[in-house]
């Protein structure tokens, strides 16, 4: 009884080794491993490839599966280039179950004596992120050390040795039970790695014909736990059957042929706990072959199981906060990330409606947008409430960087829902209650504007999303043209004023208002520019000095960027 309290306690360590790996992933990546990955998946091959890649610099499958989910719901890949991607990490992940089948335990004390070295020691987050990686894999020998010390007396246990031979005459309950067991630890390294403690021994426990399908179900279980962790979300959902059908279908396929594989590994030259080893890493290198040609037909059968949700309106949405990622700071920032984008694609929506609202005089149209800003409200609360109460406080520097870059940037889209809601539609509401237009050229200036800060929006997101420095710059130029052609509007239109043109002075008060609001808005969209570059507005507010022109150039020779299309600039 002692002996398997000893072999629980292994466990325990090795589930924690998995956890604390996460963390120094989290201390090492940060924020970038999710925009290097969007970058390289342009293609399925290329997805599959990036996967490899991904394993192997953060080997954490519950990670990279929710780091999937999210450039999926981001819109950077497609559910089947994220399928592969998935399947390609889950090969090169193995490669810590083939550093554990090396019987290299002794080393575990290097491990943890570089790894305390590197984060108590190291003043920088690269240095103390691989530092705490180091102890995480230092960890993870010492629990399968300790497994394997804490059974090495059942050896001589005939009871014990029983049971094991039972097992080997019952795989599908071996299959079964080390599915489950997965499922519940989170983890096939660390279940896979039970398995080899096992088999490492001089006398070893377990033999081939029940590792097998304890290999085979502890990558079944993985994919389960996939399929659970996401259930919230649609798309994650979708994913994790895909997973699941792909896994479950190959595992089948070689759990019949158990008996015919078992005779073909045990002529292989070498030793059980290798053998074992290479069937989990040959296990995920034959399901990401066989479901590469099948992956879109894998996409349509989880779409098919799982359709789309039918909206309530236009603008449906669902929270996807998980509390349950909380403590993943990583998962986490990804999480509220993909909410304060849907924020900013509500708050777009908004505002080109807003200006149909001002055109037709739609009281329906009016309500809906007012509507919306109540989601966005609750969004605002939800997604603030999230950041600072529910995520660990314990983040890195450049975690801590990227939360306080959300808190504000979800704050001012707010803000710039609450001018839509208050300011702007009461401006549609009077125009029309007034029975009023602008003079041709000021609704043709306002109209410009209008443009102008719709598109600064769409950059101001996409600077967000992607932690941009040179969207951000481009914003920055783009402030102080709005600031510069704002006052010009408005001098323009005091000059129609004096010489008393048709429609100026009826609509003086409205078009004085949009020019304000808009302003406002474009100087709010300005913030999230300076949190990426690190720096704060000058004594006047403007943009960060910008290079010199080149010489034999003036500055008005540069390109304007009051142009009509901003995006060119």
């Amino acid at each position: 009884m002692l002996e398997l309290l000893h072999a629980a306690g292994g466990v325990a360590l090795l589930v924690f080794a998995i956890r604390f790996l996460r963390k120094g992933l989290d201390r090492l990546f940060g924020d970038t491993l999710y925009r290097r990955i969007a970058r390289l998946t342009r293609g399925p091959i290329r997805a599959a490839g990036a996967g490899v890649l991904a394993g192997i610099v953060a080997p954490s499958s519950t990670t990279l599966s929710l780091l999937s989910v999210s450039l999926v719901r981001d819109g950077q890949v497609t559910l089947t280039r994220a399928l592969l991607m998935l399947l390609g990490a889950f090969v090169s992940i193995t490669l810590m179950v083939q550093m554990v089948s090396l019987n290299i335990f002794r080393e575990a004390s290097i491990l943890l004596l570089l790894g305390v070295i590197l984060f108590q020691g190291g003043r920088r987050e690269t240095p103390r992120g691989i530092g705490q990686m180091l102890i995480a894999l230092g960890l993870m020998f010492l629990g399968v050390w300790v497994i394997q010390d804490a059974t090495r007396p059942l050896a001589a246990s005939p009871d014990f040795r029983e049971v094991m031979a039972l097992a080997a005459k019952a795989p599908w309950f071996m299959f079964a039970f080390a599915a489950l067991s997965t499922a519940l630890l989170q983890s096939s390294t660390a279940s896979i790695a039970v398995v080899l403690s096992l088999a490492l021994g001089e006398v070893p426990l377990l033999s081939l014909d029940a590792a097998l399908p304890a290999v085979l179900g502890a990558n079944v279980g993985i994919a389960i736990t996939t399929l659970g962790s996401g259930w919230a979300q649609t798309d994650s959902r979708r994913l994790g059957l895909a997973i699941l059908i792909a896994r479950l279908l190959t595992a089948m396929g070689l759990m019949a042929a158990l008996p015919w594989l078992v005779g073909q590994i045990e002529r292989l030259p070498w030793g059980l706990a290798r053998n074992i080893a290479n069937v989990h890493t040959g296990f995920n290198v034959l399901v990401l072959l066989l479901a590469f040609p099948f992956a879109g037909l894998l996409v349509r059968l989880a779409r098919a199981v799982f359709p789309d949700q039918a909206s309530a309106g236009s603008d449906f949405y669902r929270f996807f906060l998980d509390p349950r990622w909380a403590d993943e700071p990583t998962v986490a920032l990804a999480q509220a990330r993909r909410e304060i984008g849907y924020m900013a694609q509500i708050v777009q929506h908004m505002l080109r409606d807003f200006w149909s609202a001002l055109m037709t005089g739609d009281e329906a149209l009016r309500k809906d947008i007012r509507a919306r800003d109540d989601r966005v409200d609750r969004l605002d609360r939800e997604v603030k409430t999230f950041l600072t109460q529910a995520v660990s406080a314990d983040l890195t520097p450049e975690l801590g960087r990227q939360r306080l870059l959300q808190l504000r940037f979800a704050a001012d889209l707010e803000a710039i829902g609450d001018i839509v809601d208050r300011s702007l539609l009461d401006v549609a509401k009077k125009k029309h209650e007034k029975r009023v237009s602008f003079s041709p050229k000021g609704f043709e200036e306002l109209k410009d504007l209008f443009d102008k800060t719709s598109e600064n929006l769409e950059i101001a997101t996409a600077a967000f999303i992607t932690d941009s420095e040179a969207l951000a710059r481009k914003l920055l130029r783009h402030k102080t043209v709005i600031r510069d052609l704002t006052l010009a509007l408005e001098r323009q239109h005091f000059d129609r004023l004096q010489a008393r043109e048709a429609g100026a002075i009826d609509t003086s008060e409205l078009h004085l208002e949009i020019l304000a609001q808009l302003k406002n808005i474009n100087h709010m969209l300005a913030g999230v520019a300076y949190d990426i570059l690190k720096t704060t507005p000058d004594a006047n507010g403007g943009a960060p000095p910008q290079p010199a022109p080149p010489d034999g150039h003036t500055t008005a020779d540069q390109p304007s960027l009051a142009t009509p299309r901003l995006l060119s600039a």
